[in-house]
């Protein structure tokens, strides 16, 4: 695929994820606002796109393509490997960062009186993100699944509890929305999680997995918003006409 200015973020990405590795070096949100035109989100950054596209062709050429292909596996596969590998990487990171939340803003809050406000930030998304996968994995993820096995079996859909299988993803679309400018937010005010001279061990530990949550948390979102959802939008569409 050759790239111009006008290709969005998502677009760019699901043809070949190493792009991701340029626009998180350029702070582009591919995930919740992958829908932007490349040239547009630039812009915004004051970057220069054809710049931006020569990187991505240099990275492209330097490193292996992923194995992975989103596009093509099955929905039902596509749930199972977001569940085992994005929600299993949460479930396990959550209490550590929890601990680490707690015990930085005692020790440090006075010195760094934006962590009341990193850690406010943070239990947020907590939250947010435990209620988000229990409703993915007992709401929206069973019915993608049973279309996908429906599908496979030559039936037809006969019922949508919810109306169509765009109530709850733009439901979930909301709450991808809703962690990514709390991180946004964080990164503003920690200078992109720059440690502090004065950081102990724990506030370094703090802010080095609170970076890789995020890393980790736009290719989960990428993957639901810019490839499951679309996918799933159509897989109905098909089956009920």
């Amino acid at each position: 695929m050759e790239y111009t200015k006008n290709n969005t973020l998502s677009e760019i990405v699901r043809d070949d994820f190493r792009a991701s590795r340029v626009f998180e070096k350029h702070g582009l949100d591919f995930c919740c606002n992958g829908k932007r035109p490349l040239g547009e989100a630039c812009v915004e950054k004051g970057l220069n796109a054809e710049a931006i596209i020569g990187e991505i062709k240099n990275e492209m050429s330097n490193t292996e393509r992923p194995d992975e292909d989103f596009e093509k596996i099955d929905l039902d596969e596509l749930v199972e490997h977001i569940v085992n590998t994005h929600h299993g990487y949460i479930k396990r990171i959550l209490p550590t960062l929890n601990t680490f939340a707690n015990k930085v803003l005692n020790a440090h809050g006075k010195n760094h009186p934006e962590l009341e406000r990193v850690t406010e930030l943070y239990h947020q998304v907590e939250a947010e993100l435990t209620s988000h996968m229990f409703k993915e994995e007992n709401v929206l993820f069973p019915f993608i699944s049973k279309m996908a096995d429906i599908k496979r079996m030559g039936g037809a859909l006969t019922s949508i509890p919810f109306g169509s299988v765009r109530n709850p993803i733009a439901m979930m679309e909301a709450e991808h929305d809703s962690a990514g400018n709390a991180f946004h937010e964080m990164r503003a005010i920690t200078d992109n999680f720059r440690i502090p001279d004065d950081a102990c061990n724990t506030f370094r530990s703090f802010y080095g997995e609170l970076n890789n949550f995020e890393l980790d948390l736009h290719k989960h979102i990428h993957l639901e918003n810019n490839i499951l959802h679309p996918r799933a939008i159509a897989l109905e569409t098909e089956l009920v006409s």
